[in-house]
């Protein structure tokens, strides 16, 4: 191609100097240029140079892409490599020849930081078999134009699809400040508010609030073990001191005093999480009236608890002095020094909140029975954070059976079963709206009054679930939220966090009866899925109200859910599916026809 040269091998044409033919000079072409993404490198595996070359240098001219995004391996072996030292968000597209690729697409295909695979190679039939095998090889060529074509193609949709990956990263950062309390009403349902830093505060420790009660919470999106250590001594190594200690490594946690331990397991969602570009939190919280400790992975309540403890008596007098926190990441005591880099990967919350359960069921303050509060059964609307409380004031009184049209919800259930309904027609056209069609994994989205970027989407949507059907293991954009059913019943589960390994958690289960009400917090009842439990039965339908608070900058408008398969994480926009009033007369007009028949 041109003055390119084949003498030389792939990894010594393509070097990134000034000097090299691929400085390609772009202003000359004023063309607009297709966008990509800053967080997609090109990798390149073959022995072979001329047409790659071309292929770079035309890429590169017809995009705003930079030459020092690809790189070039002969060997398997480095492109492996290559691959395991890349840190999400950033993803890599594969360009390999039919040869090599033949030996590596089985062990690199599964890799979350691969986004697609192209083959190059000379005669296409020969590996067609890869292309039906795996999902992420995108096509197999034998001229280099035709290859160029489809990537730049391509490029333009995967452009949209990784800059929504980069806002859900963005989003999922947890906040560095400490929580600015509304009042002394408001119920915060045990989670630690009190940021800490230690790289910031220049020391490893921290004095508590409280003594012998509270709860820490450490978050990361790396993977690095680490020691929490809560005691009655300032100095963490005072042999006098009465210390409990939770150890997390990637092999084992343990869960243990200066004098015994109590527990630990080797489970793999129990351990630390390995890096995949999520962030995780690990908490434990300990009460010196009990003498209970506890330790769990994701939200932060009793029922996630994995580790749950009960101290000695005799070490009870110690438990009820434990007013120091002593953190050690990396087993390094010189961790403020030597991990100074990390720190943007880090945080620690401690509050003096001891960990329950919460209520999931909200009702009126005039409705509440003391026996309900008491035992965590129902909260009362005015606790919840003023974005919940307006939510469900708005929605308190709202029926979907009123005097306009008083038998809506059956005209709705009568449209799902009949061959001719719109909601029938509307769910089959959906199936594949999660990744593999499911039939199951359908409800519509009907929604109320119109965006107005104080919620993902709309803040006000009913939902119709047929029997049987169900949502995918989703979250709601760090939203806050009220769900109240208003026919029929839902099931909903809560999970701790959003993960493809998110099955192996036991959820919180409850079942919501007609008129009931349950909230979200931005990191509480936020991974969840709902589902008609009837089967058999009719259709339900809810109302969902959405709205960011006040401290959220980002205003994340994607719902982040767990595709058909478990094999993926995909990115929601939360679309409608119809008006609410055009479906109202749509029901009317179907129910009206229906009855003169």
């Amino acid at each position: 191609m041109g003055n390119l040269t084949s003498n030389k091998s792939l990894a010594e044409v393509i070097k990134w100097d000034s000097n090299s033919a691929l400085n390609v000079d772009k202003s000359s072409n004023t063309k607009e240029k297709i966008h990509v993404p800053r967080n997609l490198q090109f990798a390149v595996l073959d022995k072979s140079t001329d047409d790659y070359l071309y292929l770079l240098e035309e890429f590169c001219r017809e995009t705003d892409c930079n030459v020092k995004s690809w790189t070039a391996y002969e060997e398997p072996e480095d492109l492996k490599d290559f691959l395991s030292k890349i840190v999400l968000p950033q993803k890599i597209i594969v360009i390999t020849s039919g040869s090599l690729g033949q030996n590596i697409i089985q062990d690199i295909h599964d890799l979350e930081q691969v986004l697609s695979i192209y083959i190059y190679c000379n005669t296409i039939e020969r590996y067609i078999d890869l292309k039906q095998t795996y999902t992420k090889v995108r096509n197999i060529f034998n001229e280099p134009h035709e290859l160029l074509t489809h990537l730049q193609d391509d490029i333009k949709e995967l452009s949209r699809q990784i800059t929504v990956e980069e806002r859900a990263k963005q989003a999922a950062i947890p906040p560095k400040q400490s929580r600015v309390t509304e009042s002394d009403t408001i119920e915060y349902f045990n989670q630690p508010g009190t940021h800490w830093c230690p790289w910031n505060a220049k020391s490893c420790s921290k004095e508590l609030s409280l003594k012998g009660q509270g709860t820490v919470a450490i978050m990361q999106i790396e993977a690095i073990p680490f020691e929490i250590r809560l005691s009655n001594k300032l100095d963490p190594n005072d042999p006098t001191a009465f210390s409990i200690i939770l150890r997390v490594d990637a092999k084992e946690t343990r869960l243990s005093t200066n004098m015994r331990d109590y527990d630990s397991s080797t489970i793999p969602h129990h351990v630390l999480q390995e890096k995949n570009g999520n962030w995780h939190q690990y908490w434990i919280s300990y009460f010196k009236d009990t003498r209970t400790v506890k330790y769990g992975l994701g939200e932060i309540r009793s029922l996630f608890t994995i580790f749950h403890i009960t101290i000695d008596e005799k070490e009870d007098g110690g438990m009820k002095d434990i007013c120091y926190l002593h953190v050690k990441v990396g087993n390094d005591d010189d961790m403020l020094k030597k991990l100074g880099d990390s720190r943007e990967n880090f945080r620690f919350f401690v509050g003096k909140e001891i960990v329950h359960d919460p209520a999931l069921l909200v009702t009126h303050d005039s409705n509440l029975k003391l026996l309900d509060k008491v035992e965590y059964r129902i909260i009362e609307s005015s606790r919840l954070q003023k974005p919940c409380q307006e939510l469900y004031n708005a929605i308190r009184n709202f029926e979907l059976d009123d005097a306009d049209f008083p038998n809506f919800s059956e005209a709705i259930v009568r449209s799902v079963q009949s061959p001719d309904g719109w909601c029938r027609k509307k769910l089959i056209q959906k199936a594949n709206r999660f990744g593999r069609p499911n039939f199951s994994a359908t409800y519509l989205r009907i929604t109320i009054g119109h965006p107005d970027g104080k919620a993902p989407g709309h803040a006000f949507v009913v939902e119709v679930w047929p029997p049987g059907h169900y949502s995918p293991v989703h979250n709601h954009s760090n939203a806050y939220g009220i769900i109240k059913v208003l026919s029929g019943r839902i099931l909903v589960k809560i999970y701790p966090e959003l993960a493809l390994n998110v099955r192996q958690h036991p959820p919180i289960e409850t079942i919501l009866e007609k008129g009931q009400v349950t909230w979200m917090l931005p990191r509480l009842n936020q991974t969840h899925q709902v589902r008609n439990p009837d089967i058999y039965g009719n259709s339900s339908v809810t109302i969902q109200c959405y709205q960011y608070g006040e401290e959220d900058d980002e205003h994340y408008e994607y719902f982040d859910y767990l595709n058909n398969d478990g094999q993926a994480i995909g990115h929601f926009a939360p679309t409608s599916d119809i008006d609410f009033v055009e479906f109202k007369e749509k029901m009317r007009a179907e129910w009206n026809k229906a009855q003169n028949h």
